[in-house]
């Protein structure tokens, strides 16, 4: 009997490095499941991050990268998984490698042996693969040419965006309530679930949208008249509700010094807030000690989680964000969010230009965040800008680079 080819996916994951290559590789899994196995071999893991790797058939743990490396290159071939007397682990047939401290030297004795992908935005160091993906909005294959080997093949730019279907407001479920008990998912919709639905969805049953009439890009206008709907019709008026999130660790503390100047400026009274402090944020406790002094009253204006399973629908269920550039930025630009980003991580230095040339929102500095002068007037401006803004994001992505990127994959895999 033939086995199921194996995809090897190589990455770290702890709150020094954060959660964002475990995060960034997560929506191929779905559709990789269908035509393989899947095994992780993960390095300097915090086994708090367990439980976010559900998709994969085995986990190997290890703890460097070079322990890896010897691991990989003391398994047999991967055709000898074929053999009738097979048995143990082989070598996967594709390897995934999404790690900025791998290159070139690590690759280099495994892609001889099987086939590899590499996941890069820094254009900083040697690759020897067979794809190199890259969702850099403005990145090109030119940029890496002088650092591949000739026969690579790129996977680069918008067309490729690993961003998972569930942040398209296309795909939003109107009628699926969020299973996530979070309490954030109970909030009213945002306009922005009513974009890409048919004239048949928007005249029947609609669950509360607040906010409409202020946030509705120009897109959407017109839909709602087919469908006989006034904006002013669709729900309630409530303060601007705003989405915080700095990744899954946090290991520059944005989320505490967004909580400072939130406090210090007093603005709970002016909206409303969701803070995720994500799975490894080492401040949560700090956090719900700092947010206990927000008075009584605007109590309920201040949520604060510390992990959710359902981000896409969050986001759905606010009309502004406040994040990193990290792997959120690309799920926030696909939902249409207007955000203020924050750099948090050198990887993320060339991300404010991108924010800003393609309009997606506003920026601010780590030290301005936690300053209620510069949050305060930006999340203003922000919240009066957000139809432009929500506009800019919808002609960014056509909602297709997952299944590009799993086909990619899935034609290394022996036929």
């Amino acid at each position: 009997m033939t086995q199921r080819p194996w995809i090897g996916v190589i990455l770290r994951a702890n709150r020094a490095i954060g959660t964002g290559h475990l995060m960034r590789i997560k929506p191929l899994l779905p559709q990789l499941k269908a035509h393989a196995q899947l095994r992780l071999y993960v390095y300097a893991f915090d086994e708090a991050l367990r439980p976010l790797c559900a998709e994969y058939d085995e986990i190997k743990t290890f703890a460097t990268k070079d322990e890896v490396l010897a691991h990989l290159t003391a398994l047999p071939a991967p055709e000898a998984a074929q053999e009738p007397e097979g048995g143990g682990e082989y070598l996967p047939q594709v390897l995934i490698i999404d790690d900025y401290a791998i290159d070139a030297s690590f690759e280099a004795p495994l892609s001889a042996r099987t086939r590899i992908m590499v996941v890069d935005d820094l254009v900083n160091r040697p690759h020897d693969c067979a794809l190199l993906l890259d969702q850099g909005l403005t990145r090109t294959a030119q940029d890496y040419q002088h650092l591949c080997n000739a026969d690579c093949r790129y996977l680069v730019g918008a067309r490729y965006s690993l961003t998972s279907e569930r942040f398209y407001p296309r795909n939003y479920q109107l009628s699926e309530p969020s299973a996530c008990p979070c309490p954030a998912h109970r909030n009213a919709l945002s306009v922005r679930a009513l974009l890409g639905k048919s004239t048949a969805e928007l005249q029947g049953p609609l669950p509360p949208i607040a906010n409409a009439a202020h946030f509705a890009p120009k897109e959407l206008k017109p839909a709602l008249m087919q469908a006989g709907l006034a904006l002013n019709q669709l729900g309630p008026t409530v303060p601007p509700r705003v989405f915080v999130n700095f990744g899954g660790a946090d290991p520059v503390s944005a989320c505490l010094k967004f909580a400072h100047a939130l406090l210090a400026g007093q603005l709970y009274q002016h909206y409303d807030f969701t803070i995720v402090a994500g799975a490894a944020n080492q401040d949560y406790d700090a956090l719900q000690k700092l947010l206990a002094q927000v008075p009584t009253n605007y109590q309920e204006r201040v949520k604060l989680l510390r992990h959710c399973h359902d981000v896409a629908d969050l986001l759905f269920k606010h009309d502004v964000a406040i994040g990193a550039y990290g792997g959120m930025f690309r799920e926030r630009i696909a939902a249409g969010i207007p955000t203020i980003g924050v750099v948090i991580a050198d990887n993320q230095e060339g991300a404010p230009a991108a924010q800003l040339g393609f309009n997606f929102g506003l920026d601010l500095s780590l030290a301005q965040l936690s300053d209620p002068n510069a949050v305060a007037p930006s999340l203003a401006t922000l919240v009066e800008k957000a139809p432009d803004f929500t506009s800019s994001c919808l002609k960014v992505y056509d909602g297709q680079g997952l299944e590009r990127i799993v086909s990619a994959i899935v034609a290394l895999l022996p036929h």
